[in-house]
Formats: structure tokens, C-alpha cells, sequence
């Protein structure tokens, strides 16, 4: 097996964390529409998001899925040690867990809800209609 050290930033944290985070520093309500969580409130195992043009990735208890063209899913157990990545069964709610995710992220950015105005403020997806 090859390793390859390639320099990334913690995508993960960067976009997860910082609007909750920000939010409940300010002391307001409203960061349910956000995939992450406040560092305040973290009550969920850690995750990360993963893509490439064609793939997309969701690392949970070092697991990984990865979702292919033509409904093409595989899992991986992933050592927190080595990195070493060995192929595994599909846990189906993991795997719904998932396709759920990037399903709403998808549905959200198709209705303009994930657009954001150079003010700052943010569209709302409210029953397929931005508010």
C-alpha cells in the first residue's frame, strides 16, 4: 500500500462548526439548518464529509462510506492508527444516515436554500419555498 501525505484542512470542522458555534456564543437560537454543531453542544460522534468529482464520502466511527454513480455504495473500516482502510459490510443506517444528508444537502441548494447574500444573510427552505 502506497501512502500518500497530502496537506488538507479540516473541511470537516471549518464548515460544520463555525455559524453554530458563532450562534451560541451570540447567545441566539436558530442553527437547526445547519449540518454541523455548536463545539458547546457536541453531542454527536465525529464526522467528515468527503468528495471528489465523481464520489462522495461520510467517515462515522471509523467507518466510511462511499457513495459511487448507479447507486454503487461501499464501506470501509477505517484504522484511526494507520489509516489503513479495510473493506467491510454496509451497516444500512449508516448508509441511510448518509444518502439522507447529502439528499437534503442536494435538495437544499436545488431550491436556493443554501443561497447567501453578500449582506450575509441566508435564504430558509420552508415546504419547497424559500423564504
Amino acid at each position: 500500500m502506497v501512502r500518500l501525505n497530502i496537506p488538507t484542512m479540516p473541511w470537516a470542522d471549518l464548515l460544520n462548526r463555525p455559524a453554530p458555534t458563532l450562534l451560541d456564543l451570540a447567545g441566539v437560537n436558530g442553527d437547526d439548518h445547519f449540518f454541523g454543531e455548536s463545539l458547546f453542544e457536541a453531542t454527536t460522534a465525529p464526522r467528515a464529509f468527503i468528495s471528489n468529482y465523481q464520489e462522495l464520502g461520510y467517515y462515522k466511527n471509523d467507518k466510511l462510506i462511499v457513495l459511487s454513480p448507479k447507486k454503487k455504495a461501499e464501506a470501509f473500516s477505517i484504522d484511526p492508527m494507520t489509516y489503513e482502510a479495510e473493506k467491510t459490510a454496509l451497516d444500512p443506517t449508516l448508509l441511510a444516515e448518509v444518502v439522507a444528508y447529502y439528499q437534503t444537502a442536494s435538495h437544499a441548494f436545488k431550491y436556493g436554500a443554501m443561497k447567501e447574500y453578500a449582506d450575509g444573510t441566508a435564504n430558509i427552505l420552508v415546504n419547497n419555498r424559500v423564504h
